[in-house]
């Protein structure tokens, strides 16, 4: 049986797969140490990715391209793909 919160997860995540299936956009919740790289390195790969997060401060940070993690080379990939407009982040998951 599931909870009001869980059918709510459920349908977030169903509307993602929506978005990836038809739309051919990746969405990737989450813009900490897994999160950013993993979506900066799909769209290194030429795929069109929206790293969301609920905080509005760093989701700014990030649109601005500072950065907030270390990772050898991951401020190049995300500049190079925030500029050809592969890779962007919001901080709502509605999109």
């Amino acid at each position: 049986m599931f909870k009001i919160g869980q059918c709510s997860h459920t349908l977030n995540i169903l509307y993602i797969f929506f978005l990836i299936i038809y739309c051919g956009l990746l969405v990737v919740v989450g813009t900490g140490y897994v999160g950013l790289v993993t979506g900066a390195c799909f769209a290194e790969m030429g795929n069109h990715v929206v790293c969301v997060d609920i905080d509005k401060d760093k989701i700014k940070r990030l649109n601005r391209g500072d950065i907030p993690i270390f990772e050898p080379g991951l401020e190049q990939i995300v500049t190079r793909n925030t500029k050809r407009g592969s890779l962007g982040f919001s901080d709502d998951l509605k999109l």
